[in-house]
């Protein structure tokens, strides 16, 4: 789906920029001012550019997610105690009983 997003966002920044040169503005008249469709065509031509390069990253990273031809093996980390010198594979000493509550409700005043 990122590659055709990228795709896409290319196709439209090539449509933005045929736009832009098929409608530009005449320089040589400075009280022209620039017209709200070609302000448009610019904010999407950005967004689009936006639109691709986010794309274009997500697929590579993406890709190399997926892609990896060279599979490592699974590291399992067993934590471990050392006590006095020697190991402890598992926990000596289990965690205390939560402490007991009672169910009186105090007023504060």
């Amino acid at each position: 789906m990122n590659i055709t997003s990228a795709i896409m966002a290319s196709v439209g920044v090539i449509l933005y920029l045929g736009e832009m040169i098929t409608n530009a503005i005449p320089v040589y008249n400075p009280t022209v001012t620039i017209s709200v469709g070609y302000g448009f065509a610019i904010v999407l031509l950005l967004l689009s550019l936006l639109e691709f390069c986010i794309a274009v990253s997500l697929a590579h990273f993406g890709c190399q997610a997926t892609c990896r031809s060279d599979a490592q093996p699974t590291m399992v980390f067993m934590p471990y105690q050392v006590i006095g010198g020697g190991e402890v594979a598992a926990e000596p000493n289990p965690l205390p009983p939560p402490p007991t509550y009672d169910n009186v409700i105090t007023k504060s005043q």
